[in-house]
This record gives structure tokens, C-alpha cells and sequence, in this order.
């Protein structure tokens, strides 16, 4: 917005941001009244990112309580040359490498104590 620069969305409701913007136009001589209204879209922070022998790579949004394999299927699944048994995630800043079991996910449900974090890389070999 021209008018008032850039304005620091992140951490904000819509209702914070609104006043902030509506602030901000107060002060400029060009805007008597504002109203001003903010409407979320998209939420695309919570993401997970997939690689290798997956069908569509790249980030899958994610919901609460969404598991490993609801994200691979999200992501159309494994492709033929995915090798079931190299399945690991990348978490964080150390990138720890956590191995999954995905024979044991879909045979008996298992998640392995494994819940997806925003940030995670699903590696599939």
C-alpha cells in the first residue's frame, strides 16, 4: 500500500492488522475516513515440503493431526521406483533425520510416535 509503506502482517489477527492499517491511513492527508477490512485467504505457513520418488514434490499444507502418510497421499503418493523401506524426515535447524516405516504405517497403522511439525522434509528414495 503506497500510502502507508510496508506494515508488519506476521503475529497479527486481521482485526490488529486492520487497526494498524486504518491507523496508518489516518495519518496521511489523502484519507479522511478509512474503513478498512482484512480477510485471510490462505494460510500457508504450516507446510511440509516432500522430495525424491514422490508423485508431485514440493510443500503440502498441512492440518492438525495430519500423519505421514495422509501427507504422501496428499502429495498423490509414492511413485513405482520409491524405495518403501528409505522413508525419513528432516526436522529442523540440525536437520535430524528421523526414519519412517512405511510397511508398518500401512500394515498395522503404526505412526511410530511421529507427528508432522511445520518446516518437515519428507525424503523418499
Amino acid at each position: 500500500m503506497a500510502m502507508v509503506r510496508d506494515i508488519q502482517a506476521a503475529g497479527l489477527t486481521p482485526m490488529q492488522l486492520g487497526d494498524n492499517i486504518t491507523t496508518l491511513l489516518k495519518q496521511s492527508q489523502y484519507v479522511l475516513d478509512p474503513v478498512v477490512t482484512v480477510t485471510v485467504l490462505a494460510v500457508n505457513s504450516k507446510q511440509v515440503f516432500m522430495m525424491g520418488e514422490i508423485n508431485h514434490v514440493g510443500p503440502v499444507n498441512i492440518t492438525p493431526g495430519m500423519t505421514i502418510l495422509q501427507a504422501i497421499a496428499t502429495a498423490g503418493g509414492l511413485t513405482p521406483y520409491a524405495n518403501k523401506k528409505k522413508i525419513y524426515i528432516l526436522r529442523g535447524d540440525k536437520q535430524q533425520k528421523i526414519p519412517f516405516d512405511y510397511t508398518r504405517a500401512i500394515q498395522k497403522g503404526d505412526m511410530q510416535g511421529i507427528t508432522l511439525v511445520p518446516g518437515d522434509t519428507i525424503v523418499v528414495q
